[in-house]
C-alpha cells in the first residue's frame, strides 16, 4: 500500500474503486474482494483519515464453523467461547455454535497487509462531497477531498457515518455506549471462566435515567480479559459514571486487578432510515456499513450483516462486474425491524423497562434461541410463543406509539381541542338550540382569543429581539410599517390587499401545523398545500357569508359574485382537495393531521366566523404556543409575563379600530373593519413567527 498525501499530488486521481473509510465494513468487503479474485488488475484509493495502527474497537458474532462468516474471516479471530453466562446464572452451551471475538487491529492489519500487496493508493483526508455524474451515464464519479486535489472513481464504497434526522416523534436515535477495561488479575480466581462470556449481566447500578446498563465480559486467558460497561439510551455513558461501577464490579467478582487499556465507544441504535445519499444518487455509489443499516438497531452488532453485504457484492460483481446496478444492502425482513422498533421505543420512553425485559427474555428461553432470534432466523410461531413471555403492557404501548405516533404530544394538542370545541359545538346543537350553541361558541371564542389567540402573537418582540438578537428599533420600525401598509392597503387597494393578506395566511398557518407534525419548514407545497384548504375550504364552502364581510372593505363586487354563481363547482373541488388531502395524511400515517382534516370537514358545516374562528383559536394559536414553549424553553407564566405589555396594546389598538364605525350603527361595517384591524395585527406577526419557525427548526436539526 501506497501513502501519499493529497496535497503533494497531481490535480486529480483517477482509479477504478474507490473506499471511503477504513472501518470495519471496508476492510471486510475488501478482503472478501480480494479472496474473490475481484480486486485483480483494478486501481484502487484508500481515504480516511485516521491511520488505523490502533486495537480501538472489539468485534463480535456468534456462528456455527460451517457458516460462510467463518470462512472468511477465521483467521482473524483471536479468542471463541463455547458456552454464555447471563445475569451471573451457570453457563450455557451455545453449541453448536460459538461466541468469537475480532481484535480491530488484527482486521486493520491483514486488510493493510492486502493493500500493501496490490499497490493500492492509501490518502490521509476526509471526503467533504461526492458527485455523480449527471444523468444515467458511465462516467466516473468525483470525490472532493478534504485536502488536496479530487478523485475521480468509477466505483465507490462509502463508510462514512451517516448523520441522523429524525422524521416522526415514533424515530428512535439511541446510542450503545461503553466503558471497558482490559485487565490482568493479580490472582487466579475461580469466577474468570475462560470458557464462557458473560454477555449481559444486570447487576449493576442502572442508569440515572433507569437506562438499562449491564457488564459484559470477554476472558482472553486465565488472568487477562475485558471487562465492559454498556448503556443502552439517548445519553452517552462517560468515563466518570462508568469507572466507579466498573472497578466495583472487577473487585467484588474477581478480585485486584492491573488495568492495561481503557476502550470506549458508542454504536448507534436507530429504526429511521440514515441520512445518505448513495444508491438514490447513482448505482455505483454504495453505502457500507452504519450507512447501510448493517448495525441491528436493537443490539449494535453489525459484523456478519457485514459480511453478508459483501458476499452479496461480490456474487453481483462477478456476475455483472461492469453494469451500473446496484450494490446496496438488502434490507432486514420487516418483521424483525418492527420488532426492533418496539424494544427501541421502550428503551426510549420506559427505560425502567429494559432490564425486566432482557431479564425476562433469557429466563424463559434458551440462549441459543435468542442467539438465532438476533440473527432473524426464527420463525412466526417461535416469535409468537417467545413474546407470549415478556412482559406485555409495555410492548402494547410501544406498539400504540408506533401505530399512532403521529398523535403523541405536542403534535396532538392542537387537532385534539380544535376536533373537541367542534364536537362540542355539535353536541350542544342537539341536546340543546342552534342559538344556544353559537352563543356559548362565540363565548368561549371570545374568552380563547384573550387567553391564548392575541397573546401568542404578542410575544413577536421577544422572539425577534431577544432571541434572535435583532436590535428593537429596527424590528419596531418594520412591524409598525408592516401595520401601516396593511391599513392603508385596505383603504387604497383592497383587492391586492386582500389576495396578499390571504396568501401569506395560507403560508403562516401552514408552516406552524406542518412543521409540528415534523415536515421541513421550506416545503412550499406541503405548507400551502395545507394552510391554503384551510382558508378555501372555510371560505369556499361560505361565499355569501363572506360577501358580506368583505363588502364593506370594497372589495370588486362583480369577483365576489362571480365566484358566489360557481360556488357548486367550487364546493366540489374543494371537497376533491380535502379527499386527497385526507388520503395524503393517511398515507403517511400523519394522524395528527389526519384529525385536523377530518376536523376542518366538521368545521365547515358551522357559519363562516364560528367555524374559523374555532381553527384560529383551538388549532393555529395552540399550535403557536407550542412552538413559542419548544424554541424559547419559556414556562406558561413567564410567556404571558413577557408578553403582556403587547398583549394589552393589542387589545388597545384592536378596540380603537372597532370603536370608531359603532357611530355608523352597521354591524356588517364594524365586522368589515374588525377584520381589517385583526389583519393588520396579523401580517407583521406572520413575518415574525417565520423567522422564528425556521430558527428553531435549524436549531433542532443541529
Amino acid at each position: 500500500m501506497t501513502t501519499t498525501h493529497p496535497e503533494k499530488v497531481s490535480p486529480s486521481i483517477a482509479c477504478d474503486w474507490a473506499f471511503i473509510g477504513m472501518g470495519a465494513a471496508n476492510c471486510i468487503l475488501l478482503q472478501q474482494l480480494q479472496s474473490n479474485g475481484l480486486l485483480t488488475g483494478r486501481s484502487i484509493v484508500v481515504i480516511d483519515p485516521v491511520q488505523k495502527t490502533k486495537d480501538d474497537k472489539t468485534y463480535c458474532f456468534w456462528a456455527e464453523d460451517d457458516e460462510p462468516v467463518m470462512q472468511g474471516f477465521s483467521h482473524v479471530i483471536s479468542n471463541s467461547w463455547p458456552q454464555v453466562i447471563i445475569d451471573g446464572e451457570q453457563p450455557q452451551s451455545i453449541a453448536p455454535k460459538r461466541y468469537h471475538r475480532v481484535r480491530s487491529i488484527d482486521l486493520y492489519r491483514t486488510t493493510q497487509e492486502l493493500l500493501n500487496n496490490i499497490g493500492a493508493t492509501c490518502l490521509p483526508t476526509g471526503v467533504d462531497q461526492v458527485t455523480p455524474p449527471e444523468g444515467d451515464t458511465d462516467g466516473p464519479i468525483e470525490l472532493q477531498l478534504s485536502t488536496g486535489p479530487s478523485v475521480w472513481a468509477q466505483r465507490v464504497f462509502d463508510s462514512r457515518t451517516p448523520k441522523f434526522v429524525p422524521g416522526k416523534p415514533t424515530d428512535v436515535r439511541l446510542v450503545q455506549s461503553f466503558v471497558g477495561y482490559r485487565i490482568s488479575l493479580h490472582a487466579p480466581t475461580a469466577a474468570w471462566r475462560t470458557d464462557a462470556i458473560r454477555m449481559m449481566d444486570f447487576q449493576v447500578t442502572q442508569g440515572p435515567k433507569q437506562e438499562v446498563q449491564f457488564m459484559y465480559v470477554l476472558p482472553e486467558g486465565p488472568q487477562e480479559g475485558l471487562v465492559e460497561l454498556t448503556r443502552f439510551g439517548e445519553d452517552t455513558l462517560t468515563r466518570d459514571a462508568a469507572e466507579p461501577i466498573l472497578e466495583d464490579y472487577i473487585a467484588s467478582h474477581f478480585g485486584a486487578c492491573t488495568v492495561l487499556e481503557v476502550e470506549t465507544g458508542n454504536i448507534p441504535m436507530s429504526n429511521a432510515p440514515m441520512q445518505h445519499q448513495t444508491s438514490e444518487s447513482h448505482p455505483r455509489w454504495t453505502a457500507m456499513g452504519t450507512r447501510a443499516g448493517a448495525v441491528k438497531p436493537s443490539t449494535g452488532y453489525a459484523f456478519k450483516s457485514m459480511t453478508t453485504h459483501a458476499r452479496d457484492i461480490c456474487a453481483k460483481l462477478q456476475a455483472k462486474p461492469s453494469t451500473n446496478q446496484s450494490l446496496e444492502r438488502r434490507g432486514n425482513p420487516r418483521r424483525f425491524a418492527f420488532y426492533d422498533h418496539l424494544l427501541l421505543l421502550i428503551l426510549r420512553d420506559e427505560p425502567k423497562w429494559g432490564k425486566p425485559v432482557f431479564q425476562r427474555l433469557f429466563s424463559t428461553q434458551k440462549t441459543h434461541f435468542v442467539l438465532d432470534f438476533l440473527d432473524e432466523r426464527t420463525n412466526l410461531l417461535q416469535e409468537a410463543s417467545m413474546f407470549a413471555r415478556l412482559h406485555i403492557m409495555p410492548f402494547l404501548r410501544a406498539l400504540a406509539k408506533r401505530t399512532f405516533g403521529g398523535m403523541r404530544s405536542p403534535a396532538l394538542a392542537p387537532s385534539a381541542s380544535w376536533l373537541l370545541v367542534v364536537l362540542g359545538f355539535f353536541a350542544v346543537q342537539q341536546l340543546g338550540s342552534k342559538d344556544i350553541a353559537e352563543t356559548a361558541l362565540a363565548s368561549l371564542l371570545a374568552a380563547g382569543l384573550v387567553v391564548i389567540g392575541i397573546p401568542h402573537g404578542a410575544l413577536d418582540a421577544v422572539t425577534s429581539v431577544n432571541l434572535a438578537g435583532r436590535s428593537q428599533l429596527p424590528f419596531y420600525a418594520q412591524y409598525l410599517s408592516i401595520l401601516g401598509l396593511t391599513l392603508a392597503g385596505w383603504w387604497f387597494m383592497p383587492n391586492l390587499t386582500l389576495l396578499v393578506f390571504l396568501g401569506m395566511s395560507a403560508w403562516h398557518f401552514g408552516q406552524g401545523d406542518t412543521q409540528l407534525w415534523g415536515k421541513q419548514p421550506r416545503a412550499p407545497l406541503q405548507t400551502m398545500a395545507w394552510g391554503g384548504l384551510v382558508l378555501a375550504f372555510l371560505l369556499g364552502l361560505h361565499l355569501p357569508e363572506a360577501n358580506q364581510i368583505l363588502l364593506p372593505l370594497r372589495i370588486h363586487a362583480p369577483s365576489l359574485s362571480r365566484l358566489i354563481e360557481q360556488r357548486d363547482i367550487i364546493a366540489t373541488v374543494l371537497w376533491a382537495a380535502w379527499s386527497l388531502m385526507a388520503i395524503g395524511m393517511a398515507v403517511q400515517r400523519n394522524w395528527a393531521g389526519l384529525i385536523s382534516v377530518l376536523t376542518l370537514a366538521a368545521a365547515a358545516q358551522m357559519p363562516l366566523l364560528l367555524g374559523f374562528g374555532t381553527y384560529f383559536v383551538f388549532h393555529h394559536s395552540v399550535s403557536g404556543w407550542l412552538h413559542l414553549r419548544q424554541g424559547t424553553g419559556l414556562s406558561h407564566t413567564k410567556l404571558y409575563a413577557k408578553g403582556l405589555p403587547f398583549t394589552v396594546a393589542a387589545f388597545v389598538f384592536m378596540a380603537a379600530g372597532v370603536a370608531w364605525v359603532v357611530d355608523a350603527q352597521d354591524a356588517s361595517f364594524a365586522v368589515g373593519a374588525f377584520f381589517a384591524t385583526l389583519s393588520a395585527l396579523s401580517l407583521p406577526h406572520i413575518v415574525s413567527s417565520h423567522h422564528f419557525l425556521q430558527a428553531t427548526w435549524a436549531k433542532r436539526r443541529a
